[in-house]
C-alpha cells in the first residue's frame, strides 16, 4: 500500500459516519443471534418428535417416560415393565395389591393335589384319572374348560352330587366335593356333544 492509500484509510477510520455504521452492523449481528436462539428454543419440542432412524416417532408423555409410536398405525408400541421385564401396552394399569388376575392358561391353585390333568377333549378322546380313597376321605374336584362344547363329569367309587355337566364359557373355576367310600376312585371327563373342549382339572385332598 502506498503512502496515499494509507492516508485515505486513516481518514476513513477517523470519520464519525464510519464508526456509526460499524456500531449499527454490530447491533444487527447481535439481534440476529438472539432471534436465532429464540427460534431454536421454540422449535426444540417439535424437533424432539421427528422421525427416528427406524421410522418410529417419540411422543410427549408423563415426566420421565417416553412413548414410541408405530409409524404405520400411530398406536403406542408395547414397552417393557421394569419390574418383570415383560412387554405390556403402555398405559395399562398394574394390578393393585390384593387384586387377583386370572387367565385361561394360569394354573389352578396349588394345595394338597392328588392329581392334575389338562387336555383337549373330543368325542373320541376323554380325560380319565384314577386314585384311591379311604372311607370318609374328603376331596375337592376343581375344573374349568373353554371351547364351544359342554363338559360331562362322571365319578365312580365315591359319593358326589353328579353326574355333573358344565358349560365352557370362560376361565371360571368350578368345584364339587367328593367323599371316598374305601376303594379306587375313577373320575372321567368327556364332552357332551361333538364339539371339543379344553379342560383343566385337579383333585385336592381336604382331610
Amino acid at each position: 500500500m502506498d503512502a496515499g492509500a494509507a492516508a485515505r484509510s486513516r481518514a476513513t477510520r477517523a470519520d464519525p459516519g464510519y464508526r456509526l455504521r460499524g456500531a449499527v452492523l454490530a447491533v444487527a449481528a447481535l439481534a440476529l443471534l438472539a432471534a436465532g436462539g429464540a427460534w431454536w428454543t421454540a422449535r426444540a419440542p417439535a424437533l424432539a418428535a421427528t422421525a427416528a432412524g427406524d421410522g418410529s416417532r417419540t411422543a410427549a408423555g408423563p415426566p420421565g417416560r417416553s412413548v414410541i409410536l408405530d409409524p404405520r398405525t400411530g398406536i403406542p408400541l408395547p414397552v417393557a415393565d421394569p419390574a418383570t421385564g415383560r412387554l405390556a401396552p403402555p398405559g395399562w394399569p398394574r394390578p393393585t395389591p390384593g387384586t387377583v388376575v386370572e387367565r385361561v392358561d394360569d394354573p389352578l391353585p396349588s394345595a394338597d393335589v392328588v392329581w392334575r390333568g389338562r387336555a383337549t377333549i373330543t368325542p373320541d378322546n376323554g380325560l380319565i384319572r384314577r386314585s384311591y380313597a379311604r372311607d370318609g376321605d374328603r376331596y375337592l374336584l376343581q375344573f374349568r374348560c373353554t371351547g364351544p362344547g359342554e363338559l360331562l363329569i362322571v365319578i365312580d367309587g365315591a359319593r358326589y352330587a353328579g353326574p355333573l355337566t358344565s358349560g365352557c364359557g370362560g376361565p371360571v373355576t368350578t368345584a364339587t366335593e367328593v367323599t371316598g367310600v374305601g376303594g379306587p376312585v375313577q373320575i372321567s371327563l368327556s364332552t357332551v356333544n361333538e364339539q371339543p373342549v379344553r379342560v383343566e382339572a385337579q383333585l385336592v385332598a381336604l382331610s
